[in-house]
């Protein structure tokens, strides 16, 4: 890249500055004060799981120590603050399948277009294999994983008891999924020969599917024994609540993670995204996604509070429903806002102030 390229005049910006956060806490309404600390007891066994698995998976012993450092485990026990131990490992193990297959499409700078476009084409060939057999539906797909890491998937596939329409639904979230992930990988090639930064609408454009949020409320559904049909599925506003839990997922994602991908020479970060298109500093266009952050939980709130109204009217047991579903939601959103903070893959939590706020030397 020469010094007129917007995405090398930016990263060599921001580098040296200071990412200032304001403490987070205070924008969750009383309502998710209980999921704000909810934190599996199980954490350090499942810890303990998940570091086991990855030396199966990685063989650079720096590599290895990095990941285990990140402790995965601790995002698994914050989605899932009540789960059994073996309702952890399922999870645990989709959770290293989705954190290394990322890992590869994301951060490689070797990675051409058309083996990263042959990859994620015999990732969901594969997925497909696994979910649809044993008369579960028709065979089909990939016989052989494209990796190790993709082997991961058989053993969560095998882990599942759900009927044929679930299978489908989870076949959908994962393959597009893998489907945003070649998006963001095709813009991210394009601007290293100088395209340009991505806009705000560019980045919503995969975003929302490269969080793989909607997999998340899939098992969150699911292995708490809310996923079933009628009112929970029926529901209209359900789509809406949802959207708010991928966008607060995202906007606290890309607030923590912007030290560690600015160290990998990526762009595609919301805050630098704002700057460029809203011709604002590092300050104000963090702002800008913090205001974001607020507004999308207050209508996470306004949501759930309509929906819990009705679920409880229809009766008791889907009043009960509605409450668990709610709170499980809540989750993806706390369990990645504390694993964020704490887990050394974003590198932050030396930062914290004592009021709760972050000044992050990029």
């Amino acid at each position: 890249m020469d010094s007129s390229d917007p995405n090398q005049t930016l990263l060599t910006k921001l580098k040296g500055q200071t990412l200032h956060i304001p403490a987070l806490h205070p924008l969750f309404s009383p309502k998710w004060q209980h999921s704000l600390q909810a934190v599996n007891p199980l954490h350090p066994q499942i810890k303990c799981f998940i570091d086991s698995k990855l030396a199966t998976l990685i063989d650079d012993p720096k590599t290895l120590e990095k990941m285990r450092k990140g402790d995965a485990g601790l995002w698994v026990s914050g989605l899932f603050p009540t789960a059994d131990f073996e309702t952890l490992k399922l999870f645990a193990t989709y959770t290293i399948f989705l954190f290394l297959w990322d890992d590869i499409i994301d951060s490689s700078k070797t990675l051409t277009l058309e083996q990263a476009d042959k990859y994620c084409k015999e990732t969901v060939e594969y997925i497909k294999k696994c979910l649809f057999r044993d008369g579960k539906g028709v065979e089909v797909g990939r016989e052989e994983a494209p990796t190790r890491v993709c082997e991961l998937f058989d053993e969560v596939s095998r882990g599942l008891n759900v009927d044929a329409n679930d299978l489908k639904r989870l076949f959908e979230g994962l393959e597009g999924y893998v489907n945003a992930c070649l998006d963001e990988f095709k813009w991210r090639k394009k601007g290293r020969n100088r395209v340009g930064m991505a806009s705000k609408k560019e980045f919503w454009g995969w975003r929302l599917g490269t969080s793989s949020v909607e997999v998340m409320i899939w098992f969150e559904r699911v292995l708490n024994g809310v996923g079933g049909g009628g009112f929970v599925e029926g529901e209209e506003g359900m789509k809406g609540l949802e959207r708010e839990v991928n966008r607060g997922f995202v906007f606290i994602n890309e607030l923590f993670s912007l030290k560690k991908e600015l160290k990998d020479g990526a762009l595609g970060n919301l805050a630098p995204i704002t700057m460029h298109e809203l011709g604002l500093d590092l300050d104000g266009a963090t702002k800008v996604v913090v205001k974001e952050l607020e507004d999308c939980l207050r209508g996470f709130d306004e949501k759930a509070e309509v929906l819990q109204t009705k679920a409880a009217k229809e009766s008791e047991e889907m009043g009960e429903m509605m409450r668990k579903l709610v709170e499980s939601y809540r989750a993806i959103i706390t369990g990645t806002l504390n694993f964020s903070i704490c887990s050394p893959r974003y590198g932050v939590l030396k930062y914290r102030k004592e009021d709760g706020s972050f000044e992050v030397e990029l």
